[in-house]
């Protein structure tokens, strides 16, 4: 009875899930629906696009219809998985799908809208299916548009009150005409003569772009005829606009009569040609310059005025030409003037200055030369000043030159020019005529310009120039000679830059010997605990007779070779770092005394050590530089790399905690190379040390003594020469280094028999599977589980079912389970 009870609440619940659910599972489509265009004007034909939006829909839909009242459907574009059928108003589409995951679903067609008289209003109907057959319809409202103008007419051919050719049987005829709305359907031209309007013609125009054409025949026109007309043309909703006038004809053309230039003259691109046209009939003509058949350019002339005018001559290259001028009235009708000869010249003359330099100074008498060329011919070349500088004031003066050719090209070129006639002045102020003075004679005087800021002056001794100077006009010169002892007539001479000079009248002077040597040294760093070479040069005119050179209150050892004197300043590390001097006393053969006191300051020494691995070397054989750098005071340096120079190049390795390596290839010559490490200080001086690397080529030993080598002393090394190179040994040259000594005698112990064993048979390892890499189960599932649920009717079905079932049961009384009967001993038991 209970089994009973359960069953028919089952069924009670599965009912009712089902009554609850039903509603969703065959509700009808409600996607969204949207179509554009939404207006049209009437005869229009467009593209309509209709988008069915079904994201998140009550169910797929698997049919489309939609009837336009109004158009007629003239097209539908087919698309994969669809099928459709279209016919006057209507269209469908069916076997399809849309589902509820799709938005934007895009349908396209073609529609034409009906004529109408007013503007109307179509009530579009789309019918959406789904699955269960349910249907649901949307109406969009597209407006037909009434077009009740008519189209724009402009631009026509022939225009009311203008002129045609006569005899012509192809004239043009056109219009141009504009129907935003609806577009132009169709035009004619109709045409008469205006004396005769009962006897009307027309022709069709052929409407393409917005221009209406055709060609007539007008053969039976002559001129003084009049012809009315009327262009009539037809939109596609039927309406209409025109355009009246009417055109005379014309059969004269008109005569052209040359002026300028004559025959064989020249031109160029600003050449002016000037001519006068007529006509019977035009007010203005268009007017072309023809150069050897070819049209250059073209402007408007006024019908009996004379034409002055400067054509576009720019594509036009020199030489000669034949050139006409051909005039064109408004129906077309043309004449062409004489034909002339012209010279294009379009290159301007050439301006040179030859001498003197532009912006330079001259003096007085100087021609300005000056030549002027063209390729053609020159007309005129015009000065604006003299060429003779003596007719020129002093001072700035610019010179314009002016030249004009045949062809009117004109060329105009300035020249600067600084006219200086007035010689510079001299004012000796020491030394006096007739009197004595050192080998060191100074000189002092006085020098004036009127234009020239500098002077170049030159001293002469016995008229020999002993000095030339650029001297400064705003300063007092003051000139030191050293002069061999003698007697002397001496003088000084001065030049501007106009060339004027100025000579002094000259003076006598007795040279001899009053002072002691000249010492030149200059000493500006000196680093400590490095030996520092110096040298000093010292000169005197009578002879050096004795040098004493002091450091440190002792006096240096030097040497001399001709006027240099060398010595080494030494010092330690007890030296302070400040400013010392270095005494330099020299006498001359006379017993003149001179000393100098050279200062320099005591910087921070370095102490480098540099090493060669190996050295000797064979060529191409790498080489290891390595050293250490420290201060003086066994502090570290404050640069951070060193520089090498190597046999082939120059490089920078760094100083890492006072020691530096660098390795390359040794020379592939022999001979010896010297390396230097240095490091610039930051008063800019150069710390250094150096060392020799010797390049040997290798020494090839041979057995028996049969073959020499040279040794690095000139001596031949060989096996048997009594003694054992580096490169020999006991194997070798057992003569020169002995025989090797007997090897060990090694016992050999008893081979024992191997132990064998019962072979272990190995279980095979098991293949592991390929570690690909895997999604993890249920990751990214969820979200898509869930929203399959929530959005598809039948999943609810399913998951309310079995709530509803998991209810029911809940309820059901379970039976209790009997024990299971122990079969051991069972029958003993009974008895």
């Amino acid at each position: 009875m209970r089994e009973k009870e359960v069953g028919v609440l089952i069924i009670k619940a599965f009912i009712l899930v089902v009554i609850v659910i039903t509603p969703f599972v065959y509700a009808a489509p409600n996607a969204e629906v949207n179509l554009t265009p939404i207006d049209i004007y009437e005869t229009n034909e467009k593209f309509f696009n209709l988008t069915i939006n079904n994201l998140f829909g009550n169910e797929p839909i698997k049919e489309i219809r939609v009837s336009m009242p109004g158009f007629e459907i003239t097209n539908a574009v087919d698309f994969l998985g669809w099928d459709n059928t279209f016919s006057d108003s209507s269209i469908r589409w069916y076997n399809g799908n849309i589902e509820t995951n799709i938005f934007g679903a895009l349908f396209l067609y073609n529609a034409k809208a009906d004529f109408v008289t007013n503007d109307t209003t179509s009530a579009v109907e789309i019918t959406t299916e789904g699955d269960a057959l349910e249907e649901t319809t949307y109406t969009i409202s597209v407006e037909i548009k009434n077009d009740n103008t008519g189209p724009l007419l402009s631009n026509s051919i022939p225009e009311d009150g203008s002129f045609l050719r006569t005899n012509m049987i192809d004239q043009e005829i056109s219009i141009h005409a504009e129907d935003p709305e609806t577009g132009i359907n169709t035009a004619r031209f109709d045409y008469w003569n205006c004396n005769d309007i009962n006897n009307t013609d027309y022709i069709v125009l052929n409407c393409q772009n917005n221009t209406c054409s055709n060609q007539l025949d007008l053969l039976d026109y002559e001129e003084g005829d009049l012809m009315c007309f009327e262009f009539i043309v037809h939109n596609y909703a039927l309406e209409s606009s025109s355009l009246t006038g009417s055109v005379g004809f014309d059969g004269t053309p008109p005569s052209v009569t040359l002026i300028a230039p004559e025959n064989n003259e020249y031109g160029s691109t600003n050449t002016i040609f000037s001519f006068n046209a007529t006509d019977n009939l035009a007010p203005e003509l268009t007017c072309s310059l023809i150069i050897d058949d070819e049209v250059i350019d073209s402007v408007a002339a006024n019908n009996g005025e004379l034409t002055t005018t400067t054509y576009n001559m720019e594509n036009v290259s020199e030489g000669n030409y034949l050139w006409k001028i051909t005039c064109t009235d408004f129906v077309g009708l043309s004449a062409d003037s004489e034909t002339r000869n012209i010279i294009i010249d379009k290159t301007p003359p050439e301006i040179t200055l030859n001498s003197p330099e532009n912006n330079s100074t001259i003096g007085d008498n100087v021609i300005i030369d000056i030549d002027v060329i063209d390729n053609y011919g020159l007309y005129a070349v015009n000065y604006s000043d003299s060429l003779n500088s003596s007719e020129l004031p002093e001072g700035t003066n610019i010179i314009t030159v002016t030249a004009v050719d045949w062809a009117g090209n004109t060329a105009e070129t300035e020249f600067t020019f600084i006219v200086d006639k007035t010689p510079p002045e001299i004012a000796i102020i020491t030394p006096p005529d007739n009197t004595s003075s050192d080998v060191h004679v100074n000189l002092v005087f006085d020098i004036f310009d009127n234009l020239d800021n500098e002077l170049d002056c030159t001293i002469f001794a016995n008229d020999n120039p002993e000095t030339t100077q650029l001297l400064d006009t705003a300063q007092i010169a003051n000139i030191i000679l050293i002069l061999p002892m003698d007697n002397y007539e001496w003088y000084i001479q001065c030049q501007d830059n106009a060339q004027n000079s100025v000579t002094t009248i000259p003076r006598n002077l007795n040279v001899t010997d009053l002072t002691g040597p000249d010492i030149i040294s200059d000493i500006i760093y000196v680093a400590r605990t490095e030996d520092y070479l110096f040298d000093a040069t010292i000169t005197d005119i009578s002879g050096i007779d004795n040098v004493n050179i002091i450091f440190d209150s002792s006096s240096l050892t030097t040497t001399n070779n001709g006027d240099t004197y060398s010595g080494t300043i030494q010092t330690n590390i007890n030296h302070s770092l400040e400013e010392y001097t270095l005494t330099i006393t020299a006498d001359d053969t006379l017993a003149n005394s001179n000393t100098l006191y050279d200062r320099f300051t005591l910087i921070q020494g370095y102490i480098i050590n540099l090493q060669l691995t190996p050295s000797p070397a064979e060529p191409g054989q790498q080489i290891i530089v390595s050293g250490t750098a420290v201060l003086d005071d066994n502090g570290q340096v404050p640069e951070d790399s060193i520089t090498l120079e190597l046999p082939d190049q120059t490089v920078d390795t760094s100083i890492d905690n006072g020691t530096f390596e660098y390795t390359f290839d040794a020379p592939d010559q022999e001979g010896e190379y010297t390396i230097t490490a240095t490091i610039i200080s930051s008063e800019g001086f150069e710390h250094q040390a150096s060392s020799i690397l010797q390049v040997e080529l290798p020494i090839v030993a041979s057995g028996q003594g049969s073959s020499h080598n040279p040794g690095p002393s000139g001596t031949t090394i060989y096996c048997g020469d009594n003694l054992c190179q580096t490169f020999e040994d006991c194997e070798d040259c057992p003569q020169d280094c002995g025989e090797c000594p007997p090897e060990p005698v090694v016992e050999e112990e008893p081979v024992q028999e191997p132990i064998t064993e019962e072979p272990v048979e190995e279980e095979p390892q098991q293949e592991l599977p390929s570690a690909e890499p895997r999604t993890p189960a249920g990751i990214g599932g969820a979200s898509s589980w869930f929203k399959d649920i929530a959005f598809n009717p039948w999943s609810w079905t399913a998951v309310l079912t079995i709530i509803t079932g998991l209810y029911t049961l809940s309820f059901v009384k379970t039976r209790p389970i009997k024990p299971k009967l122990n079969w051991d001993n069972y029958f003993e038991k009974r008895r």
